[in-house]
């Protein structure tokens, strides 16, 4: 007989967590109709900053750096991706709010960033 001391032990098998992927989709979910439910009086603030800085005289590297680096907006990150874009990679301004619009979930959001879009590409 073999001895047992020398069989190797086995690990039992990592034990998934049940429901796991649900509740990270659950989670995603309710992170995003959070977000939703806050982003027009956001987007109000949003555009009230950049054309006050607009009306300030500032530059549109300016307006949208600056807006980017604002942590209390909830759009400052999508406008913070514009900006790394715009800074980083060389694209546009029309080019990479268009490029962010196509990537966000939000209509509110998404409308306005077109918009954006479509103004700077016709020259206003």
């Amino acid at each position: 007989m073999a001895d047992p001391a020398e069989e190797p032990k086995k690990k039992p098998a990592a034990k998934e967590i049940p429901f796991a992927s649900t509740i990270a989709s659950l989670k995603e979910k309710i992170a995003q109709i959070s977000e939703d439910k806050k982003m027009g009086p956001d987007l109000l603030f949003t555009n009230t900053y950049m054309a006050s800085l607009a009306i300030a005289d500032a530059s549109r590297p300016e307006i949208f750096s600056f807006t980017a680096n604002r942590k209390e907006y909830i759009s400052s990150k999508y406008l913070t991706k514009v900006d790394t874009y715009v800074q980083k990679w060389g694209y546009s301004y029309s080019e990479s709010l268009s490029i962010v619009a196509e990537r966000v979930n939000n209509a509110i959001l998404k409308s306005m960033l077109s918009r954006y879009a479509n103004a700077i590409e016709s020259g206003v």
